[in-house]
């Protein structure tokens, strides 16, 4: 498997667990992929319901941002499956695997985006264009599919940054987020790349001219359009600036940056 794919994938799949009750029973499974990547996340709980230990969210955050650091560390894209356990007693497995066949219609809960051009962040410039920080860095905006309300500006600046520890400190802050009510206002988030080599702080901005607050939930759905939207099409890997808004209206701001 490529790295850059199962990174794009484990942050797709971080990304919906995320936005589900921390506490959430996960069951029978829950698999993520993008189309286009050949990249399979899956989970699945083995226990019957009447079982007292389930698979929860909470189980499947841990697992996926420890099982991609794991393979980060020992550079080794394979398939890989973790057995997970409370106390000696499964709960659940989960799986990353390369695609061998469709899998589409016989998956239960399956999530995917399309990476078509459609999704591709309109820019000023073209990706082959781009040096961070320099002449034509990348800027412009997007829109969430989902909430076209929600509307991310970014600009690149800066120093350049490895693709794995981008999409490293994306997952940890995605990572960092899910126990948090989704409707919990959100003043600070502030989340570390493994190696301590990039950040990335989001920060409600006061807007007397919106009363939308800046809820953990729009922080989850940001961090995933700066990865899928943003970094992936354009290909751009380094400092950038998010400027978040709602019907028009400032109300946060995404910073990713490189500290050392």
């Amino acid at each position: 498997m490529r790295a850059i794919e199962v990174y794009a994938t484990a942050i797709e799949a971080m990304y919906h667990i995320a936005l589900q009750p921390y506490t959430a029973i996960v069951r029978p499974m829950f698999a993520g992929e993008i189309q286009g990547y050949n990249v399979l996340v899956l989970f699945v709980n083995p226990q019957r319901p009447q079982a007292p230990n389930q698979l929860k969210i909470a189980h499947c955050v841990a697992a996926l941002y420890r099982a991609v650091n794991v393979m980060t560390e020992g550079v080794m894209f394979y398939h890989l499956r973790c057995d997970l356990k409370i106390h000696g007693t499964q709960i659940g497995a989960l799986s990353i695997a390369p695609i061998t066949e469709p899998s589409g219609a016989a998956l239960t809960n399956a999530t995917s985006v399309d990476n078509d051009p459609e999704s591709e962040a309109k820019t000023n410039t073209s990706a082959a264009a781009a040096a961070v920080g320099g002449l034509g860095a990348p800027s412009g905006q997007i829109a969430d599919r989902e909430h076209p309300e929600f509307v991310i500006k970014f600009h690149f600046y800066g120093k350049t940054i490895l693709s794995k520890e981008v999409a490293l400190v994306v997952l940890e802050a995605l990572t960092v987020a899910a126990p948090f009510s989704r409707d919990r206002e959100l003043i600070e988030h502030h989340a570390l790349s493994p190696d301590g080599g990039c950040a990335i702080i989001i920060e409600k901005v006061s807007n007397p001219a919106t009363s939308e607050k800046l809820t953990y939930e729009w922080a989850i759905r940001a961090l995933r359009l700066l990865f899928q939207r943003i970094i992936m099409p354009t290909r751009t890997f380094g400092d950038v600036y998010l400027e978040l808004l709602y019907k028009g209206h400032t109300f946060g701001e995404l910073r990713l940056l490189k500290i050392r």
